[in-house]
């Protein structure tokens, strides 16, 4: 975002390995190196993507990844945002467990452990960390 885009895409063109949720910063594909790789993350729910590698090749960036010769592989993530904290959505600052860096960290924290243990990990039970 706050990189020039010809610098954008020298990065692009020195990548092997791109990983974002699914959007335009994506379309960087086209200039990854030969055999590089995208992984294409889309959110719940999403009937866009059909789990696996190259198994989307007129996708918007599944097909962009076919021309450019890398390899596309999306994938659903599994964690689905709860909301605020109810003190957060209250609006009352003193109650509010993000209200200092100490509480996000652990709120963070505690987000994480939740999510490896509901869901065996981050990405569909890799232990992923």
């Amino acid at each position: 975002e706050e990189l020039h885009p010809a610098a954008q895409w020298q990065l692009a063109t020195q990548t092997h390995i791109l990983i974002g949720v699914t959007g335009a910063a994506l379309a960087w594909t086209a200039f990854l190196p030969k055999g590089g790789v995208v992984l294409d993350i889309f959110p719940p729910n999403s009937n866009f993507c059909n789990e696996g590698w190259n198994r989307n090749p007129v996708s918007h960036y599944g097909g962009l990844a076919r021309l450019a010769g890398v390899q596309h592989c999306c994938m659903i993530h599994p964690a689905e945002l709860q909301g605020l904290p109810p003190a957060a959505a209250s609006g009352d600052s003193k109650d509010d467990p993000l209200h200092d860096m100490d509480s996000l960290a652990d709120v963070a924290h505690r987000t994480r452990q939740e999510v490896r243990e509901r869901l065996g990990g981050f990405w569909h039970g890799q232990d992923v960390r």
